[in-house]
């Protein structure tokens, strides 16, 4: 199937922001010292579902610009929960003295 140039195009800027968000998450969780691997803390649970998503933007999913706006949304959803674990972990830091 051949991609319209508008929907490829908007899907690797929103590769690019799945990409920056993937850079957000891991240097969150290295400042909070969270194992990835471990599956009781949620932020390795997000980074997982953040990483599926990234993956996957250039399969056969995502081919239309009503995907591209439903990846766009999944995009803004993800960072907005990112700052509520920034701001969580701040407050972390802040309690242990860091």
């Amino acid at each position: 199937m051949n991609l319209d140039y508008d929907v490829t195009l908007h899907l690797e800027v929103l590769h690019e922001g799945f990409s920056e968000l993937l850079s957000e998450i891991r240097h969150l969780e290295d400042a909070l010292h969270i194992d990835m691997m471990d599956q009781n803390e949620p932020l390795a649970e997000f980074e997982k579902h953040v990483a599926t998503i990234y993956h996957g933007i250039f399969g056969a999913n995502y081919n239309t610009m009503d995907d591209v706006q439903q990846l766009t949304q999944q995009l803004d959803d993800a960072r907005a929960y990112l700052r509520e674990m920034e701001a969580r972990g701040a407050r972390q830091l802040e309690r242990a003295g860091a």
